[in-house]
């Protein structure tokens, strides 16, 4: 929604697999005024069915490393234009030293993270420049994902009692807070913007 409000010209595609979240997206977009420009695919980021050199911008914020984030690079460059562009995160160490306790959460949660420089480093082996990039401030963190999250948390716990998976995700979604919420200095998002590399 915040693209559509920064660039009043464009034209989205949004992609989930979660049918609710694409309904609940399409609501906000028919309540700001957006329904025209924006439409909805139900479907999977490793299958997309788009044509070739369909986007002007592709956008990923936390999904990239689903596929991979090497791959999800190798893999949306067919899908943009000519010196298309990229904006999408991931999950970095922001220190050379990371704290044990967090290294060995993300040896279970996430091994494939590496500092930003690395980052760059497979955009340009998979035939991006990078224009920029930051670190996403920790205040994103806790406003609009962690603090929401936690005052849900006891009331699945409710729901899911008894569920050995339900409430084992419900465990490390809490131990994911508190390593966010005792090492966050030593890991991050960093949202890069990268430019395709034309072939021709």
């Amino acid at each position: 929604m915040i693209a559509a409000e920064q660039l009043p010209g464009a034209m989205f595609t949004a992609v989930d697999f979660h049918a609710p979240y694409l309904e609940q997206l399409k609501e906000r977009a028919r309540t700001a005024g957006y329904a025209g420009r924006i439409t909805t695919h139900l479907g999977d980021m490793n299958a997309l069915p788009f044509a070739p050199q369909s986007f002007d911008l592709i956008l990923a914020e936390g999904s990239a490393y689903i596929m991979g984030f090497a791959n999800a690079l190798k893999s949306w460059k067919a899908l943009l234009k000519d010196d298309g562009y990229i904006a999408a995160t991931e999950l970095v160490w922001l220190t050379e030293t990371p704290p044990q306790e967090a290294v060995s959460f993300f040896n279970e949660e996430y091994p494939a993270m590496a500092r930003p420089a690395n980052i760059i480093k497979i955009f340009e082996e998979s035939g991006y420049r990078v224009l920029g990039h930051f670190t996403v401030p920790d205040k994103g963190w806790w406003d609009e994902y962690y603090t929401p999250l936690a005052g849900r948390l006891d009331m699945l716990e409710e729901k899911y009692a008894g569920d050995e998976l339900g409430l084992s995700i419900i465990q490390a979604t809490r131990q994911e807070q508190y390593v966010r919420r005792n090492f966050g200095e030593s890991y991050g998002y960093e949202f890069f913007v990268a430019r395709k590399l034309s072939e021709r």
